[in-house]
């Protein structure tokens, strides 16, 4: 149970950290 709470957070930290990567890349887009 812990472990899919763990896997969860995980999820969550990884789907911030690709939209930001999603927004430098719309940004370099842009220069």
């Amino acid at each position: 149970i812990v472990g899919t709470r763990n896997d969860k957070e995980k999820e969550r930290e990884w789907v911030h950290f690709s939209s930001h990567l999603l927004k430098v890349d719309e940004n370099l887009g842009l220069l």
